[in-house]
């Protein structure tokens, strides 16, 4: 009868099952009658199992012999499949196929009367064990489990399960590859210990004699400390094969030892593992002696025991992760591959990287060899707000700086809000004034980025590019420097600087009408675009006996000749003190005088501005910044690494990780921006290098990246070398000090 169990399973498989059951069978009534116990063994010379199923003859064969992996085949299969292997591993056992006719199995499975079961071979068995043996044909199928030309030597391990010493190297590695620390390893090998060790219990209280080869653990037994122990032996026997096999061997010669054994004087212990002999021989620990256990620089459980000391006692550094470590282990190489694993931990990069820097000059071909048209380049930027009158209300108001690459100069435009609209009307009336410009370059805005895709969009259109190519207009062309780098913009936010001086020191605290306010916004562009950027070559100033230069302004260069302002409103003037000027007299129309009042005193403050404090600190703006001209190492960004993103007030800990979709690379093969994903939030953002912290990168990036990160010419390194090796030599010094003085 068959059980509900195996009602569902089909037919090969229930007579898989069945050989199974014969081969179990068999060998117990192999040990019965050639055991020790029985009184006089009979010697049988072999095993034989005959079956008249070839698909489950097929699978034990391709399991024993060919050695595939039957992915098609169920759960169940398999492990009867892996329980006959094992069976056969006591004794060989040799599997043959019987044809139904011959079977005397068969006449169980079918309803036959008496007489019927006398005429068949149910009693006598098949002709195949009473004829001599003939030799098979190819079609016959016959083999031997386990297969004879297998040279298999199978060692026991301290649990009593059968591995080789692959698959021990192979499943030692894929564990300690796939766990995040060192702790947990253990903790892992230790429920394993205890579940084996409960089926120990279980298996030999079932049956003491068959099981007695088998070596269970106390209940109060320390499994942490096995886990620990069995762990270590596996490494060392993946690492130390030929120590360990040295120490094994039963003659051991003098020529024989090898190297790393003389060198450091090596010893394997009571529990299998080897240690490195030291003068602390008289030092004892619970009655062993206290020396290191010997270690492997290439292990991947190194690594995971150096993470664990170094997060163990707060991420400390290599000399504090060093001094604790070699209390239990020893290791070659050791303060290299301490630094190089604490080298990739997260939470210190956090901390002690910095952001990427670049050997690339901050002026751009576009900022030198610009056109020699006026705002045919232009710089583009926002400055405000400011506080002014509309209709007796306090609203706000921006200011459109626009300013010219090749001509320095600079135009304002009113803004009532920082909509797109508002910087499209402002945008057109630049226009309007100088043109189509060639090239626009402004910062990530969200006004500033949304409204140049509409001009590019309507620019597209095929009418509009017959146009401007019939009267000669260059498309125009937007570029948006990415965020983090204010020195991309530094000429518009030089010039931001400069007007935010005038207008916010003419200004001070109060507040004009919008009328007012345009009427001091276009003085400013006045007197802005008359600063002195170069002095004509005509005059020398080596000559004493000549004037001083005529300096060159934004405005001559614009109209060709300078300026001259006259002011034709009366009461804009200063008035001066009757005490001062008596013969002064006011003008009798109060109603003006009163509309210009407010005017008039910023118009007075702007005046005293730019003369006393604004022309005499214009040769002070180019002052070079300390080591601008220093070499620096540059980290170069690849698609896919994770980066640290720097915000403002923000801690290290607290900056938010982003992927690598897009790089941007300068002419000197420098990444100067790069299009991140952030990992929170999702958003998509373009951040210049400098705000970017390198914080990992994929491994399989890292073996197609193979190349190391040089200088970019002679030269430079040259330099570079010469610039660190004062700051090398100082640290040396200093870690020396520091040894002999017993902090480190």
């Amino acid at each position: 009868m068959v059980g509900k169990n195996l009602q569902s399973k089909s037919m090969p498989s229930l007579e898989l099952q069945s050989i199974a059951l014969a081969v179990e069978c068999l060998l117990d009534l192999y040990k019965e009658l050639s055991g020790p116990s029985y009184i006089k063994p009979i010697k049988i010379q072999e095993l034989r199992v005959y079956s008249d199923s070839l698909v489950a003859l097929s699978w034990i064969y391709s399991h024993t012999h060919n050695l595939d992996k039957l992915q098609k085949c169920s759960v169940f299969v398999k492990n009867r499949l892996h329980e006959i292997s094992e069976l056969c591993l006591k004794h060989p056992v040799i599997f043959s196929f019987v044809s139904g006719e011959e079977n005397p199995g068969d006449c169980i499975t079918r309803c036959l009367s008496y007489k019927s079961l006398m005429k068949t071979n149910y009693l006598t068995g098949p002709d195949l064990v009473n004829a001599p043996r003939m030799e098979h044909s190819k079609d016959t199928l016959e083999f031997v489990v386990p297969d004879p030309k297998m040279d298999i030597q199978i060692p026991v391990n301290s649990l009593g399960a059968y591995i080789s010493s692959k698959d021990i190297e192979i499943e030692h590695f894929q564990m300690t590859s796939r766990v995040s620390s060192f702790h947990r390893l253990i903790l892992i090998y230790r429920n394993v210990l205890l579940f084996v060790n409960k089926l120990k219990i279980k298996v030999m209280a079932r049956d003491p004699d068959k099981f007695n080869h088998l070596k269970a653990f106390r209940s109060d037994h320390n499994f942490f400390a096995e886990a620990s122990r069995l762990l270590l032996s596996r490494d060392q026997g993946c690492y130390f094969a030929e120590e360990l096999e040295y120490f094994n061997s039963s003659e051991r010669l003098l020529k024989d030892v090898p190297r790393i054994v003389g060198q450091l004087n090596i010893y394997i212990d009571r529990e299998g593992l080897l240690r490195v002999r030291s003068k602390l021989s008289r030092l004892k620990d619970e009655g062993r002696y206290r020396f290191p256990i010997l270690l492997s620089k290439d292990s991947t459980l190194t690594t995971l025991i150096i993470r664990d000391y170094h997060e163990r006692f707060a991420h400390a550094g290599v000399y504090s992760v060093l001094s604790e470590m070699r209390k239990m282990f020893w290791m070659s190489k050791s303060y290299s591959t301490v630094k190089k694993v604490l080298k990739s931990c997260v939470v210190c990069r956090r901390f002690n990287e910095r952001a990427i820097k670049l050997n690339q000059n901050s002026y751009r071909d576009f900022r030198i060899n610009a056109p020699e048209i006026p705002f045919r380049y232009i710089f583009m930027d926002y400055m405000g707000p400011y506080f002014v009158h509309i209709n007796s209300q306090k609203v706000k108001v921006w200011l459109l700086c626009i300013t010219c690459n090749w001509s320095r100069a600079i135009n304002l435009k009113l803004c009532y809000d920082l909509s797109v609209k508002e910087f499209l009307r402002s945008f057109q009336l630049h226009c309007f004034e100088f043109g189509l410009p060639e090239l626009c370059i402004s910062d990530m805005g969200t006004q500033l980025v949304a409204g140049a895709n509409i001009i590019m969009d309507f620019l597209r259109d095929p009418e509009v590019k017959l146009y401007l190519e019939e009267n000669g207009v260059k498309p125009i062309q937007f570029e948006h420097f990415f965020k983090g780098q204010s020195q991309l913009g530094s000429m518009v936010e030089t010039c931001v600087k400069m007007t935010k001086k005038l207008v916010y020191g003419s200004i001070k605290n109060n507040v004009l009408k919008v009328r007012d306010f345009e009427f001091l916004i276009a003085q400013t562009v006045h007197l802005v675009n008359r600063r002195p950027i170069a002095f004509k070559e005509a005059l020398r100033v080596e000559n004493l006996d000549a004037s001083v230069p005529q300096p060159i302004t934004p405005e001559s260069l614009i109209r060709g000749y300078d300026l001259t302002s006259v002011n034709i409103i009366p009461d804009l003037q200063r008035i001066p003190e009757i005490a001062d000027d008596p013969t002064y007299t006011l003008n009798k129309s109060s109603k003006i005088k009163n509309c210009f009042s407010h005017l008039r005193k910023v118009r007075n403050n702007l005046v005293d501005l730019y003369h006393s404090e604004f022309l005499a600190t214009l040769t002070q703006q180019a002052v070079d910044k300390k080591n601008r001209y220093l070499p620096v190492k540059h980290t170069s960004l690849q698609k896919n690494d994770i980066v640290l993103i720097k915000e403002l007030y923000c801690k290290p800990n607290q900056y938010p990780m982003g992927l690598v979709k897009e790089v941007t690379v300068n002419d000197i093969g420098e990444v100067t921006g790069a299009v991140v994903l952030k990992g929170k939030t999702r958003e998509i953002t373009k951040r210049h290098v400098s705000n970017l912290i390198f914080l990992l990168r994929p491994e399989n990036q890292i073996e197609q990246d193979s190349v190391a990160e040089k200088p970019i010419d002679d030269n430079l390194q040259g330099q570079t070398r010469r610039a660190c090796k004062p700051r090398v030599a100082a640290e040396r010094c200093k870690r020396k000090n520091r040894k002999l003085l017993g902090f480190e």
